[in-house]
């Protein structure tokens, strides 16, 4: 998925806000904030469309974590901090599918080396700490799935994560986990994950903000100031 094509096809499907989370790693998040820029120009009509820089790292314990960040530069710190925890780049290794990266003109510049759907060094209390520290929101990923989920890998909660929200799957209902997930009264978000460009909105999540930007997302998963969130 190019940025110019994640743009126009979140904007097709009526979005107003992404995110984009690249497993262990943030490069591509500007040239996608940079696309919807483009975007605005072009069409010159309508609600801008706002993208949330982010990230989604794998724990050292296989954990899926997503990192959303107020804007690129606390993205790319975080990112380059990932990078260094993953094992080197092997000659010849396969990977899952295409690391490719793009410059800010939507272009592609070449492959990424590293070997980004390894797992990290860092432990799921490390990362936590690292998103925090760069001023993002740790939220683990498809928490109900019975891969990756934090349920599956630890099979409890972690007493004193701080984490203010999770991410469900449209599957939640019908998940083992469902019951673990209700019992910790914490908002969850409910995403498509998308991989590919028919996935974008599959499943959403529909916020009440003042304006469509990280703080208001804290606020609104917490509902509070006459803010809101629902499922779609």
């Amino acid at each position: 998925m190019s940025p110019d094509a994640i743009v126009r096809e979140a904007r097709r499907k009526g979005l107003e806000m992404i995110a984009v989370c690249d497993h262990n790693s943030a490069r591509n998040a500007r040239p996608v904030v940079a696309a919807a820029a483009r975007l605005v120009v072009a069409e010159r009509r309508g609600p801008r469309l706002v993208v949330l820089p982010g990230i989604e790292i794998t724990t050292a314990e296989e954990v899926h974590l997503l990192g959303l960040f107020p804007a690129c530069e606390a993205a790319e710190a975080v990112s380059a901090e990932v990078a260094c925890a993953l094992p080197p780049a092997l000659g010849g290794a396969r990977r899952f599918g295409q690391q490719r990266l793009f410059d800010l003109e939507g272009r592609p510049l070449g492959e990424e080396e590293l070997p980004l759907d390894a797992a990290t060094r860092l432990t799921l209390d490390a990362a936590v700490a690292l998103v925090r520290r760069h001023g993002g929101l740790p939220i683990p990923a498809h928490v109900d799935r019975p891969a990756h989920g934090l349920f599956a890998q630890l099979g409890v909660f972690p007493e004193g994560l701080e984490v203010e929200a999770l991410e469900v799957t449209p599957r939640l209902e019908r998940s083992p986990f469902a019951g673990a997930v209700a019992a910790l009264g914490l908002p969850h978000l409910r995403c498509s994950d998308a991989h590919a460009l028919e996935e974008i909105a599959a499943c959403m999540t529909v916020f009440e903000l003042e304006a469509a930007e990280l703080g208001e997302v804290r606020l609104g998963l917490r509902r509070e100031g006459g803010r809101g969130c629902w499922h779609a």
